[in-house]
């Protein structure tokens, strides 16, 4: 049996930063050049009914729409159902910067590392399978080519940055690619990394950094595979409305030491679970490959769909009542999304699934590659003791009962003694209700389980009665977030990240650790590209997600100094939520300082701690204990600034990033500068402070609320208040007030201070989901927004706070007194020339407010939230 490991030579020198625990390896960057490909946009992945006819595709399920089913119509139009309750999405996808588009059901990711053997060395590879995959609709090219990575721009295939320079570094070229579900495998005789994703878009790279499409997802690709699996695509075909294009998901490749071959195992997916699993081996990683037989099916109904498989060969029954009776989402699954790999001890494993019934782990027979029928399973239906199985299908090692799941990945590290699997949950998208991808993690001692997670809970569920008991299931590696850095990280990234997810895994043969995973963006677009980053085991032995993604740096394993660590940092809160139905949120972002006292205070309070002589990190916040790794990496802004990281786990399965933007932020004082209560009739827009000036009020009028006495009233035609100019003339700011909604009309006004739409901040009651939204540009520079997370109640009284803190410009919202959001401003509040500082009114075309406002309070400071707490109970 081979080891996990990558043996590398020195010719393939870059190699990575850490190693389990705080280890580290020396790496260097080669200089390449940007591809350009051609990239088909992805589809609808699903793992129940699809129907892909022109480009449109439905996920339904035995006559209802199956939860997390995701559609894409290439042409504009995606309608997606999930459980009923998601029809009629549209969206138009043009890829940007080389990704494409794809509109699936998956779930986070699952490495697996296997091991290869090929001619010489090891490789350790590890697989993901997804669950509803990637659409399967006609797909078209987009063909032109980005080389800065503006967004707007249509490009396929690939480049995004350009040459990057790093300080201290050789200068390198950062080649991105479009490969949606990566998975990833070493070959030691090109000493190359490939990844293999869905779609055939297939690419390469010596150093993780800079990649080359050998595979590019374009139609002369996807019938070339699809020629390969041919056999395999009349299983598929029997779920009706069928396309090869579109339809080729997830393979996994791995290196067989007894059959001597790569073998890569494609799925070939189909509508009503008509799915398979099919196995195709090569000389060479990169090909040609032959098709050599299926693994396993998936969508069994009648007596004629088992003569067209080999389930009575396995079961020595023609009976498939089981998956009728009670429904193919309660117990089976689909055929999809294979990850393939060696146990510890060389015998062969696949893990596969998306959604509904689960996620499977088959045993394999090691000198064919397909499955070993000399291994039997139990029929055990009944999950409430943390098992089930089924005599086809195989184990069961996570979901079931409709709930969440795909894009299995499983990966044997020697150096913890555990088996970790990544699940990915929820929606793929990042537009519209299927959407919030995140990748979970398990372990366990053993290949088929059970896999456990940080608070102990199993990856299977137990039953189906609330498809939301998954959100405590597994450590949520990350989710929607950005950095202040990523302003200037190019088209993409500039906005944040969202639905990342299906990822790979691999530890090299120095014990370096990297994630592999395809990630979209806080954009309008379904565009996706492929991200690495680096892992560390910390003090119990979880795997730790590097905040930033891989550009070469490595940890110092004897730690770093108290000057390096000790800052006010942007703070991640990965938590725990899934969502169904709706567009997820992009997460908050804290602010906390590190204080040379071992005290963590700002948004967050407790302390924190650094094992001596070692990287390890120690955060407890609110009675729980974080464990972690601070490493200090390149960011991901224009410049790569080296910059001090923490990246820890808790016991509650939630992760926390870190990135260090300064030293440590003092506590701001002033005084209130205006106040506007709107008690006195006769004199309706008096500031009780007197410092900025009484406002100008056009048209609102006064109103006797029962619970806040006077307010002013805004009739949402055309009723607004124009505060005076000095009302934007501090750079540190605090604007609080009450408002109660009668309208959800879209992007109403609750203030807009500046001097054009260009030029302003504002809060709105409602953006385009109906939630709370700051946004602030200067000169047009592009906004930098807060997504409250919260929705307005109409006619419910709200409290709203925003702070702007001068040394570190950081924006920060809090609604009802509790924070919901910081971002990175441009400007201060002095630099917009507040001509048009308006109350209930837009600097654009946008509805005037209807409703209701009292106590509009201004301050000449950034008040803390205690602060904010006291004013709004005022």
């Amino acid at each position: 049996m081979r080891k996990r490991r990558i043996l590398l030579t020195t010719a393939v020198c870059v190699m990575m930063a850490f190693s389990v625990g705080c280890s580290s390896s020396e790496d260097s960057q080669e200089k390449g050049t940007s591809d350009t490909t051609t990239v088909a946009e992805e589809s609808g992945e699903s793992s129940g009914t699809n129907s892909t006819e022109k480009g449109t595709e439905k996920g339904t399920q035995n006559g209802t729409s199956a939860e997390g089913e995701s559609s894409q119509e290439l042409s504009g139009e995606q309608t997606s159902s999930q459980d009923g309750s998601m029809e009629g999405e549209t969206t138009t996808v043009s890829g940007e910067n080389g990704s494409s588009t794809e509109a699936t059901s998956k779930n986070e990711q699952g490495t697996t590392k296997k091991e290869d053997t090929t001619t010489k060395k090891e490789t350790t590879t590890k697989k993901e399978t997804t669950t509803k995959k990637e659409e399967t609709t006609t797909k078209k090219e987009e063909t032109t080519t980005s080389s800065s990575g503006n967004s707007g721009s249509t490009a396929t295939g690939v480049t995004d940055f350009g040459v990057v320079t790093i300080p201290g570094k050789l200068t390198t070229v950062s080649s991105r690619v479009s490969v949606h579900d990566p998975s990833i495998e070493y070959d030691p005789v090109t000493k190359k990394w490939y990844i293999f994703g869905s779609h055939t878009a297939f690419a390469s790279t010596s150093n993780l950094i800079n990649w080359t499409l050998f595979e590019q997802e374009n139609a002369t690709s996807q019938t070339k595979y699809a020629n390969i699996f041919k056999e395999s695509q009349s299983w598929s075909a029997r779920g009706g409305n069928y396309s090869p294009n579109g339809n080729l998901w997830a393979p996994d490749v791995i290196y067989n030491k007894d059959m001597g071959k790569w073998c890569m195992y494609m799925s070939m997916n189909g509508n009503n679970h008509y799915s398979s699993i099919a196995m195709a081996t090569a000389d060479n990683i990169a090909g040609p490959y032959t098709y050599k037989g299926t693994v396993v099916y998936s969508g069994m109904t009648t007596a004629d769909d088992v003569n067209q498989t080999d389930y009575k060969k396995v079961t020595g029954s023609t009976d498939v009542s089981r998956y009728t009776s009670q429904g193919w989402w309660y117990y089976g699954t689909n055929a999809i999304d294979p990850c393939v790999l060696y146990d510890k001890n060389g015998q062969l494993w696949m893990v596969y699934g998306s959604w509904f019934g689960g996620l499977f782990v088959l045993k394999l027979d090691n000198e064919t590659g397909l499955r070993d029928y000399t291994y039997t399973y139990s029929l055990d239906t009944n999950a409430s003791d943390g098992t089930a199985s089924d005599p086809y299908l195989g184990k069961r090692i996570s979901g079931g009962y409709g709930g969440t799941g795909e894009g299995p990945y499983i990966v044997w590290d020697e150096e913890a003694g555990y088996y970790y699997m990544y699940v990915s949950y929820c929606g793929l998208n990042a537009t519209d209700g299927f959407s919030g991808y995140q990748m979970r993690l398990f372990r366990s001692k053993n290949i088929d389980g059970p896999y456990l997670d940080a608070k102990g809970n199993n990856a299977i569920r137990t039953s189906g009665s609330n498809r939301y008991d998954q959100a405590d299931k597994g450590i949520k590696i990350m989710g929607n977030y950005k950095f202040t850095s990523l302003a200037t990280a190019g088209a993409g990234p500039q906005n944040g990240y969202r639905s990342p997810g299906h990822n790979s895994a691999i530890i090299d043969n120095d014990g370096n650790r990297f994630l592999i995973y395809h990630t979209r963006f806080n954009g309008d677009s379904e565009w996706h590209q492929l991200r690495v980053h680096q892992q560390f085991l910390n003090e119990d032995g979880w795997l730790v997600t590097a905040p930033y993604e891989y550009l070469g740096s490595k940890i110092k394993e004897s730690g770093y100094s108290q000057s390096e660590i000790v800052g006010s940092y942007e703070l991640i809160d990965h938590g725990n939520e899934i969502t169904f139905d709706v567009v997820a949120p992009m997460l908050p972002t804290y602010l906390v300082n590190l204080n040379s006292d071992g005290t963590i205070t700002g948004d967050y309070e407790g302390t924190w701690s650094q094992k001596s002589g070692t990287c390890y990190a120690t955060l407890k916040i609110n009675g729980v204990t974080y464990k972690g790794v601070f490493f200090k990496q390149y960011d991901e802004s224009s410049s790569h600034k080296e910059t001090m990281t923490f990246t820890v786990i808790g016991s509650n399965n939630i992760a926390l990033w870190g990135s260090r933007i300064g030293d440590v932020a003092k506590a701001e004082t002033g005084k209130q500068v205006a106040s506007y209560t709107f008690e006195t009739t006769s004199n309706l827009g008096k500031d009780y402070i007197g410092t900025v000036g009484s406002a100008t009020i056009n048209g609102c009028t006064a109103y006797s609320d029962s619970q806040r006495g006077n307010v002013l009233k805004f009739d949402g035609q055309d009723d607004y208040v124009q505060l005076a100019a000095k009302a934007t003339e501090y750079d540190s700011y605090t604007i609080m007030m009450w408002y109660k909604s009668s309208s959800d009309a879209v992007w109403q006004r609750i203030f807009d201070l500046g001097h054009a739409s260009n030029s302003s901040m504002f809060l709105t009651s409602h953006a385009y989901q109906a939630g709370i939204r700051f946004a602030q540009q200067i000169n047009g520079d592009g906004e930098k927004i807060i997504e409250a997370g919260v929705n307005t109640t109409l006619d419910k009284w709200t409290h709203v706070a925003l702070t702007v803190n001068s040394s570190t410009k950081i924006a920060t919202l809090y609604v009802n007194g509790s924070r919901v959001g910081g971002v990175a401003l441009s400007a201060l509040p002095e630099a917009y020339n507040g001509t048009n500082n308006y109350l209930g009114k837009s600097q654009y075309p946008d509805p005037y407010f209807s409703g209701y406002m009292d106590n509009v309070f201004i301050f000449d400071y950034a008040l803390s939230q205690s602060e904010i707490s006291t004013y709004m109970n005022k």
